[in-house]
C-alpha cells in the first residue's frame, strides 16, 4: 500500500495541476494507506456487496471505487465516499484539509514560478528585440555614411572634371588667340609691303 499511495501523490503532484478532484483523490489514497496501516478498513461491511470482490455501492449502476489501484484505472473519488466507514469519512476530512492546504500552496508556487518564466522569457525577448533593433540602427547608420561617402567620391570626381575641363578650354582659347595674333601679324605685314610697293 505505501508504494501505490506514494507512487500516485508524487504522479499527481508531479504534475502541479490542483483541482478539487485531484485533491479529493490524493486525499482518499492517503487516508486508504493510513487505515491499512492500522489495519482498518476502509469501507462499511453493510454498504457493500458481500457476493463479489469489486467493492460498490448495492446500487448497480453507481460507478466502482477503485481506491488502491495505484491510478491505473480513473475513478471519482466522490464515488468511494458513500461506502466508508464514519472513522474513514472523519480521517478523510481531516486529510483533506491538510491535502487542500498543500494543494494550494503548491499550486501558489507553480504559479509564481510560471510568472517568474514568463517575466525572464519576455526580458528574454525585449532584449532580443532590442539588439535587432540597435543592429538596425547601426546598419542604417554605416549604410548612410557608405551612401555620404559616395557622393562626396562623385561630388569631389565632378569638381576634379570641371577644373580639367575649364582648364582645357582655357588653354584652347590661349591658342586660338596666339594663332589669330600670328594671323593679324602676317596680314598687317603683308599690307605694309604692298602699300610700299604701291608707292
Amino acid at each position: 500500500c505505501v508504494c501505490v499511495c506514494v507512487c500516485a501523490v508524487a504522479f499527481c503532484f508531479g504534475t502541479f495541476i490542483f483541482d478539487v478532484l485531484m485533491c479529493l483523490k490524493i486525499a482518499l489514497e492517503l487516508t486508504n494507506c493510513q487505515l491499512m496501516k492500522g489495519r482498518r478498513q476502509l469501507y462499511d461491511a453493510k454498504k457493500v456487496h458481500p457476493d463479489t470482490d469489486q467493492v460498490q455501492i448495492l446500487d448497480d449502476e453507481q460507478e466502482p471505487c477503485l481506491v488502491g489501484t495505484g491510478g491505473a484505472n480513473p475513478y471519482d473519488a466522490s464515488s468511494c465516499l458513500p461506502l466508508m466507514s464514519d472513522y474513514a469519512l472523519n480521517l478523510y476530512h481531516q486529510i483533506l484539509l491538510n491535502t487542500q492546504d498543500v494543494c494550494a500552496r503548491l499550486t501558489d508556487e507553480r504559479m509564481l514560478l510560471q510568472k517568474e518564466e514568463a517575466v525572464q522569457n519576455l526580458v528574454y525577448v525585449s532584449s532580443a528585440v532590442s539588439q535587432q533593433m540597435q543592429n538596425m540602427m547601426e546598419y542604417q547608420m554605416e549604410s548612410d555614411r557608405a551612401q555620404k561617402a559616395r557622393e562626396e567620391t562623385a561630388a569631389l570626381a565632378m569638381d576634379q572634371m570641371a577644373v580639367k575641363t575649364a582648364s582645357f578650354l582655357q588653354e584652347q582659347m590661349e591658342k586660338m588667340m596666339k594663332t589669330q595674333e600670328i594671323d593679324l601679324g602676317v596680314a598687317f605685314q603683308t599690307r605694309e609691303r604692298e602699300t610700299a610697293m604701291a608707292c
